[in-house]
């Protein structure tokens, strides 16, 4: 499934830090997207602890 329209539409509903899983992006062969700030698992955990909301897709 190709989710580059939906990223590039975050912007649209005040979503303006997008982050991906270095981890699962290099397992599945994939580059970061361009707007997405890569991360390895224990950044991702910290982040997720200091924010009120986090979506995922």
């Amino acid at each position: 499934k190709d989710l580059s329209a939906n990223l590039q539409a975050l912007g649209l509903f005040g979503i303006d830090d997008v982050f991906a899983c270095r981890h699962s992006l290099s397992a599945r062969g994939l580059p970061p997207p361009a707007n997405a700030q890569a991360l390895d698992s224990q950044a991702i955990s910290q982040l997720i602890d200091r924010y009120d909301q986090v979506i995922t897709l």
